[in-house]
C-alpha cells in the first residue's frame, strides 16, 4: 500500500488560481504490518520539509518524533516494549511555523511475541498465503539454495521443526 494522507485547509488570501496557507496533514506507511515485541515499529512517509513530524499510537502521542528531510521524507522508529500484544492504530501529524495538522489516516500493525520476519518469504510485511506458496514451493523443491532459505533453524535439515517454526508464525 502506498502512503495516504488527509487535508486540512487554512483560508487565507483567496485568488482566481491560488490557495495559499494549505496545510496537509503528513502521509503514513508502515514497512511491516505485523511487529514482534520489542522490535522497533516503522513508520514513514511524506510531510513538509522540515515539519516536526509526531507519532500517536492508540491516541496516545509516543515519545519518538522526528523531522521530515529536505525533500519531506520522514521515518520514525517506535518503540513497542511497553505495548500490550495484539491490534494498534498508528496516526501522524505535522508541526511547521507555529501549525499543526490534523491526524493522517490509521494505520493499523499487529504485536505479537512469535512473529519472525524471516519466515515473511516475499518481504511483504504481511504472513499470508502467498508465504505458504513460496514455503511449500521450497519444500518440495530439488534446488538447495531454495530449500535452504527455509531452514528457518539452520540446523541444514528441511524437517518438521522448520514446518512448526513457519507454523507458529502464521
Amino acid at each position: 500500500m502506498g502512503h495516504v494522507g488527509q487535508t486540512k485547509i487554512f483560508v487565507g488570501s483567496l485568488t482566481l488560481s491560488t490557495f495559499n496557507n494549505i496545510f496537509f496533514a503528513p502521509t503514513i506507511a508502515l514497512t511491516h504490518s505485523g511487529v514482534r515485541k520489542g522490535d522497533a515499529l516503522i513508520v514513514n512517509g511524506f510531510a513538509l520539509p522540515g515539519a516536526l513530524v509526531q507519532v500517536v499510537v492508540d491516541g496516545i502521542i509516543a515519545p519518538a518524533n522526528t523531522l521530515a528531510r529536505e525533500d519531506g521524507f520522514y521515518t520514525v522508529n517506535v518503540s513497542t516494549g511497553d505495548l500490550s500484544l495484539g491490534k494498534h492504530a498508528v496516526q501522524v501529524r505535522q508541526t511547521h511555523g507555529g501549525r499543526v495538522s490534523d491526524f493522517s489516516l490509521s494505520s493499523s500493525f499487529t504485536l505479537s511475541n512469535i512473529l519472525r520476519t524471516e519466515v515473511d518469504l516475499n518481504n511483504d510485511g504481511v504472513l499470508n498465503v502467498r508465504d505458504v506458496n513460496i514455503f511449500l514451493s521450497a519444500w518440495i523443491s530439488t534446488n538447495k539454495d531454495r530449500r535452504t532459505a527455509v531452514d528457518f533453524n539452520n540446523d541444514g535439515i528441511l524437517n518438521l521443526q522448520d514446518v512448526s517454526i513457519f507454523a507458529q508464525s502464521l
